[in-house]
C-alpha cells in the first residue's frame, strides 16, 4: 500500500527521532564558561611550612544558579574544601585556609559543580626559611611601612604587607607570622571575627607590636583588652636629633606617653631595653598573653626620621628580640618548635585503650567445655553411635565451631568497634581562655574511607580547622597518609570526607581551637628555703594528679573536685635516681618514678597503661633537653574531657580521652633581696647554635664561629633590679685557653667579653646585661683542635630586687 510512501515515512521518522532525542546526545554545556574563578595566596604568596595558609577565592556565576564546592591542595594531598551557593549574576570571596607542608609550593585551587571540575587556577608559593623571620607589615593610607631585610646579628627579616580588610577571621590563618606590626591602622572597621583572631593568634605566640605616634590612643581603645598593655596619657612632639643622635634626619617625632597597665593577675607590663635612644622615660612596653605578647612602641616605625635612621634594623632587633630555636638535631631543619611539639603529641596516639579482659571463670569455662568435647565427649559419643570413623570429622567441626563464637565473643568486646583515642593538650591563659590542641586518633578494624563529624561542644564561635597529622613522630621519612577532603565551615562543626584507613592501621586528625577555661588560680611561693605550690580549682572539671614542678623539684598534691584547693611542698629527687640518670633526670621519671619503681622493682618491662601514656604525653612536651623548662615553675593536670565530640559514619564505635592542662604559676620569692641560684633561668639556644650538648646546665659545642644562648629570668622576675651577678661556666674537659665568652650589653647594643679564669666570675655593672625583659645573652666561641668536640656549660646566679608588681 502505497509503496512510494514508505521512504519518506521512515526519512521522517529518522529525522524526528534525531530531533527527539538530541539534548541527550549532545555534549554537556561547558559550564565554565559562565563562572569566573580567580585566586590569589595570601601574604604575597609566602608560607612557613607547618602553619596555615588563607587563600583568597573570588567567583562570579553569570549562569544558573549552583552548588559549588571550591577545593584546595596540592594534587595527592589533603583538600580543603569549602562549600557554598552561587546564585545566578552572584559574586562571591571565599577564604580557604590550606595546612602547608613541605611539598605545597604549588597549589591547585578547583570548582566543582555537581560532582564535576568546572575550572581550576595553580598558584606558585615560596616556603620561607625556619629562620627567617616573617613579619607582618598593616598600615594604614597614610602610613608607609617598611622593615630591615637583615637584623644585625645576621637574621634575615621577610617583612609582608597586609591590608586590614585582608586580615584573616581565624587565628590559625596567622600562624606563619612571628610578629605583626600595626599603624595607623583603624582597629575600629575591624570585624570581630578579625579581632577575634588576632586575640587567638597572640595567645598561641604570636608577637603583636602597636606602632605609636599621634594614632596609637585610637588604636588602643578599639583592641580587646588583652592587648592593650598601655594607656596613653598624651603625645607629644620631640625633636628626631635630640633622640635619635646627631645624624638623624631633622624634624619633630610624635611621642606618645606611655602608661603601663596590669594583666588579670596584676602584673605589670615591662619596659624593653632599646639602644641608641637618648630618652629618659621607657619608648617600648611589652606584655605577655598567654603564650605570645604585645608590645606598644610610643613612636611610629614608618616616620621618615625612622626610616632614614642608620640604627633603624637595632631598633627591629631589640623590639622583635633574637629568635630561638630547636636543640640541633633534635628536629628536620624545616621543622618549627610547635611543629615538633604536635608530632611528638600524636605519636601518643598509638597507646590505644586496652580491652577489657573478660571474666577468668568464663574463659577457664569455655577451655573446659571445648577440652572435654573434643576429647572424652567426641569418644563416647561416636562410640556409642559405632562410628568412630567421623572422628576426623568431628574434632576439626567442633574447633571451628569454638573458633566461632570465641571470635563472635572478642567481636561483641569491641573487636570490630572504630576507636577514638583523643590526646588534648589545654594552656590556660590568665585571661580565662585557654589554647586546646586536640590530636584525633582513628583506629579502624576494617580497610576503609570514612566520613568524620567533628563538633565543638564547650565554643560554639570557634571553628574547628582539621588537618592530617603523622602518628609516626617528627622524623617521619616516607611522609604521612594525607588523602581526605576536609571541610570548613562557618559553624562549630567540621568534616572530614573519604578519609581512608587501612585495616587494624591508625590515621589521625589534629585541631587547635580555643575555649573559656577556669581561670585557674596556682601560685608558688618561697617559704624558708622550701617552694610550696597551691592550686584553686575555679574550672568545671574534675582534675586528676595536680603536680607543682621547679627545675627538679617536684609536689603531686592529688585530685581536685571543682572548687577544691591544694597545697604541698616541693622535693628534690631520691638520690637513687641522681645515681641512675645522671645531672638531669627525665621529667616523666620525676613525676611516676615512685610508681615504676613500686610496680618494677627490678626494672621489669610492665607498667600501667594509663601510666605509660602520661609518660609519653610529658616527654612529648620536654624531651629536647632540660632546658625547656628551667626555673620556670609547671603545673600540670589530667583530665578525662575532650571539648571535641567524634562522631563516623559507622555504627560501632568507642571512644577515650585524656587531656593534660599546663600553666606557669605566679612565683612570689618573697620579700627583697632576691637571691637566685644556678638552673634558675631558662636556657634558650639561638639560630647561631651548630652543636648543643647537656651536662650540669645547657651548653654549646666550643668552634671558631659563635655560639649565642639566652638565660631566661620566669616570668614574674621580669624587671628585676639586679645587683649581683655571676657567670658561672664549666666544661667536659680541660679548659680551653682561647675559649671566649661574651655577655650583650643592651644599652650599648655591643658584645663584651668576660674573664673566665675562675668557673665562677663576678660580672661588674650587671645591670647592663640583665635586659628588663629578664633576657641574658652569653656568647661562646673559641679554637678547638680539628676532630675534638669540646662543651661549654654556661649558667647564672644573681641577687636583685624586684620593683615591678
Amino acid at each position: 500500500m502505497f509503496p512510494p510512501l514508505r521512504p519518506l515515512l521512515v526519512l521522517l521518522f529518522v529525522a524526528y527521532a534525531a530531533f527527539a532525542f538530541s539534548p541527550l546526545l549532545a555534549a554537556p554545556p561547558d559550564q565554565s564558561a559562565d563562572i569566573i574563578l580567580h585566586a590569589r595566596p595570601g601574604y604575597e604568596g609566602a608560607f612557613r611550612v607547618g602553619a596555615w595558609l588563607p587563600v583568597v577565592v573570588e567567583l562570579e556565576n553569570a549562569g544558573p544558579d549552583r552548588e559549588v564546592e571550591v577545593r584546595v591542595g596540592t594534587r595527592e594531598g589533603a583538600q580543603y574544601v569549602v562549600a557554598l551557593s552561587l546564585p545566578h549574576n552572584s559574586h562571591k570571596t571565599v577564604m580557604v585556609y590550606t595546612h602547608m607542608t613541605s611539598n605545597a609550593r604549588r597549589l591547585l585551587v578547583r570548582l566543582f559543580a555537581d560532582g564535576q571540575e568546572v575550572t581550576s587556577e595553580q598558584l606558585e608559593l615560596v616556603a620561607a626559611n625556619q629562620r627567617t623571620r616573617m613579619v607582618g607589615l598593616v598600615s594604614g593610607p597614610g602610613a608607609a611601612l617598611r622593615a630591615p631585610t637583615r637584623l644585625p646579628d645576621g637574621t634575615s627579616l621577610l617583612g609582608l604587607y597586609l591590608d586590614p580588610p585582608d586580615l584573616p577571621d581565624h587565628a590559625l590563618g596567622l600562624s606563619g607570622f612571628d610578629a605583626l606590626v600595626f599603624e595607623d591602622v583603624a582597629t575600629a572597621e575591624l570585624t570581630p571575627e578579625q579581632l577575634e583572631a588576632l586575640h587567638g593568634w597572640v595567645l598561641r605566640g604570636g608577637h603583636l607590636l602597636l606602632s605609636g605616634g599621634n594614632e596609637l590612643p585610637t588604636m588602643l581603645a578599639n583592641l580587646p583588652p588583652a592587648l592593650q598593655p598601655v594607656s596613653v596619657s598624651e603625645v607629644e612632639r620631640w625633636p628626631s636629633v635630640a633622640l635619635l643622635g646627631s645624624e638623624a634626619r631633622t624634624g619633630d617625632l610624635p611621642l606618645a606617653q606611655l602608661q603601663p597597665r596590669s594583666d588579670a593577675v596584676g602584673r605589670s607590663a615591662y619596659p624593653l631595653p632599646l639602644a641608641n635612644l637618648a630618652a629618659t622615660a621607657p619608648l617600648a612596653l611589652e606584655q605577655h598573653v598567654g603564650q605570645g605578647r604585645v608590645t606598644a612602641l610610643s613612636m611610629p616605625l614608618a616616620h621618615p626620621a625612622l626610616l632614614g635612621w642608620e640604627n633603624s634594623p637595632q631598633l627591629w632587633f631589640d623590639l622583635l628580640r633574637p629568635a630561638t630555636t630547636l636543640p640541633p638535631g633534635f628536629a628536620p631543619d624545616h621543622m618549627s618548635s610547635n611543629s615538633f611539639i604536635e608530632n611528638n603529641l600524636a605519636a601518643t596516639l598509638t597507646s590505644l585503650p586496652a580491652l577489657e579482659f573478660p571474666p577468668l571463670g568464663l574463659l577457664l569455662g569455655l577451655v573446659a567445655t571445648y577440652i572435654i568435647l573434643v576429647g572424652p565427649g567426641t569418644y563416647f559419643v561416636l562410640r556409642r553411635l559405632d562410628r568412630q570413623d567421623l572422628g576426623w570429622i568431628v574434632v576439626p567441626a567442633l574447633t571451628l565451631l569454638f573458633a566461632i563464637i570465641t571470635y563472635a565473643w572478642g567481636y561483641q568486646q569491641r573487636g570490630g568497634d572504630l576507636l577514638f583515642n583523643q590526646v588534648v593538650l589545654i594552656q590556660p591563659s590568665e585571661e580565662g581562655v585557654a589554647q586546646v590542641r586536640s590530636f584525633i586518633g582513628i583506629f579502624s578494624p576494617v580497610q576503609r574511607a570514612y566520613h568524620i563529624q567533628v563538633s565543638d561542644q564547650h565554643n560554639t564561635n570557634t571553628r574547628p580547622l582539621l588537618r592530617p597529622v603523622s602518628i609516626h613522630g617528627p622524623w617521619e621519612l616516607g611522609g604521612s597518609n594525607a588523602s581526605g577532603f576536609y571541610m570548613q565551615k562557618a559553624s562549630a562543626t567540621a568534616q572530614v570526607r573519604e578519609f581512608s584507613v587501612a585495616q587494624w592501621a591508625m590515621r589521625a586528625l589534629a585541631s587547635d581551637s580555643s575555649m573559656p577555661f577556669g581561670p585557674l588560680e596556682a601560685t608558688v611561693e618561697r617559704q624558708g628555703e622550701q617552694l610550696v605550690g597551691r592550686m584553686h580549682n575555679s574550672s568545671a572539671l574534675m582534675l586528676y594528679d595536680v603536680t607543682f614542678i621547679q627545675g627538679e623539684q617536684v609536689a603531686r598534691l592529688g585530685d581536685a573536685t571543682p572548687g577544691a584547693t591544694l597545697s604541698g611542698t616541693l622535693l628534690p629527687p631520691q638520690v637513687e635516681a641522681r645515681r641512675f640518670f645522671g645531672p638531669h633526670i627525665p621529667l616523666g621519671y620525676l613525676l611516676y618514678g615512685q610508681d615504676l619503681d613500686s610496680e618494677n622493682p627490678y626494672m621489669g618491662m610492665t607498667m600501667q597503661p594509663d601510666i605509660q601514656q602520661r609518660m609519653r604525653i610529658v616527654e612529648s612536651l620536654f624531651s629536647y633537653g632540660p632546658s625547656v623548662r628551667g626555673g620556670q615553675p609547671i603545673m600540670l593536670a589530667w583530665a578525662d574531657f575532650s571539648p571535641l565530640q567524634v562522631n563516623a559514619d559507622m555504627a560501632r564505635s568507642s571512644s577515650k580521652q585524656l587531656a593534660l592542662i599546663t600553666l606557669n604559676p605566679q612565683l612570689d620569692l618573697g620579700p627583697n633581696p632576691i637571691q637566685l641560684e644556678p638552673g634558675w633561668l631558662q636556657a634558650r639556644f639561638e639560630s647561631s647554635v651548630e652543636n648543643s650538648c647537656f651536662g650540669t646546665s645547657p651548653g654549646v659545642s666550643l668552634s671558631n664561629r659563635p655560639a649565642s644562648i639566652q638565660l631566661q629570668l620566669p616570668r614574674d622576675l621580669y624587671g628585676l633590679q639586679v645587683q649581683e651577678l655571676s657567670l658561672i661556666t664549666s666544661t667536659d674537659g680541660p679548659w680551653q685557653p682561647s675559649t671566649l665568652v661574651e655577655l650583650y650589653d643592651w644599652q650599648a647594643a655591643t658584645w663584651d667579653a668576660q674573664d673566665t679564669t675562675q668557673r665562677e666570675s663576678r660580672i661588674a655593672n650587671p645591670q647592663r646585661y640583665l635586659g628588663s625583659h629578664g633576657m641574658l645573652r652569653v656568647r661562646v666561641s673559641g679554637e678547638v683542635a680539628p676532630g675534638n668536640f669540646h662543651c661549654v656549660y654556661v649558667d647564672a646566679k644573681l641577687v636583685g630586687e624586684k620593683l615591678l608588681p
